[in-house]
């Protein structure tokens, strides 16, 4: 993440166009010339959007320090159950089926025979 979003998501169409998918920031400000790291040539859209990139980068000062990642849950371990609860959303489950009482039509009815 950057500025608080993900650059594919930022930049869609030019990252469309990119030669190298994960490459880091840094790496893409340290090139000479961004074009580079694209395939040519560019929709406007994708051309405006490299332009917008390039004005953004001006900006950075990158430190000698490590990255420091962490999970959009702002705990610093991983969890497979709040990824999957992030990926897939919240889910309502109707109120009579939550309920210490709940109504037999709330459960799955299993065929028995004799």
């Amino acid at each position: 993440m950057w500025h608080e979003q993900v650059s594919s998501q930022a930049y869609p169409h030019l990252y469309s166009f990119a030669k190298k998918k994960d490459i880091s920031l840094q790496k893409a400000y340290l090139t000479h010339d961004l074009q580079e790291l694209f395939h040519l040539p560019l929709p406007r859209q994708a051309l405006s959007q490299l332009l917008l990139l390039a004005t953004n980068l001006e900006g950075i000062n990158f430190l000698d320090e490590k990255d420091i990642w962490t999970y959009i849950w702002s705990n610093g371990f991983f969890s497979a159950s709040k990824a999957y609860h992030h990926l897939t959303g919240h889910r309502q489950v109707h109120q009579s089926c939550t309920s210490p009482t709940a109504s037999t039509s709330c459960t799955r009815r299993q065929k028995t025979t004799v």
